[in-house]
């Protein structure tokens, strides 16, 4: 239950890296130590990332934004960003063209200026939402390997703050 995207979240990347060594340790006990050591320098690189990424990422905080589907509420509530609805009606359900009209009203009446796309979605609809309401339009990826530049856990969270921000101040 409840939204899989945990991985948008660096703080919870912690969590996950520790899963995948302790899985991987209860399934090659043999190499469990080293499963350990190697998890101990991942988390040391995260911590002085998440500690980079925070002051980086003080510009998104109290940013209201349209997403096409709720993905990005952990990257959100990390940095501090204002989840204000979504283009689906709800996830994996297509909206109406009501839903749409009351989202476009929305964006209107609370001056939401920012529409993320999140890239395995259609582009249309996002673009044309954007357009009619003067909002901004940012794509972004939800995992790693989603655009070239996000080649690993650090670059993917860097490409998305990073592009966010680029977007946002008009870049």
């Amino acid at each position: 239950s409840g939204n899989p995207h945990i991985n948008l979240d660096p703080v919870a990347g912690k969590d996950m890296a520790r899963a995948i060594a302790d899985g991987l340790g209860r399934n090659y006990p043999e190499h469990a130590a080293t499963f350990q050591t190697h998890l101990a320098t991942y988390l040391q690189t995260l911590d002085a990332a998440i500690v980079r990424w925070q002051r980086e990422a003080t510009p998104l905080r109290g940013v209201k934004f349209i997403s096409y589907h709720p993905d990005m509420l952990y990257f959100a509530q990390r940095f501090g960003m204002e989840p204000a609805g979504t283009i689906e009606m709800r996830p994996g359900v297509d909206p109406t063209p009501g839903h749409i009209v009351a989202l476009e009203e929305r964006m209107h009446r609370e001056g939401i200026r920012l529409v993320i796309r999140e890239r395995h979605y259609p582009a249309g609809l996002a673009e044309t939402i954007a357009q009619r309401t003067g909002a901004k339009l940012v794509e972004l990826p939800t995992m790693v390997g989603g655009v070239p530049e996000a080649r690993d856990y650090v670059s993917f969270i860097d490409y998305n703050i990073r592009t966010m921000l680029k977007v946002l101040q008009g870049g």
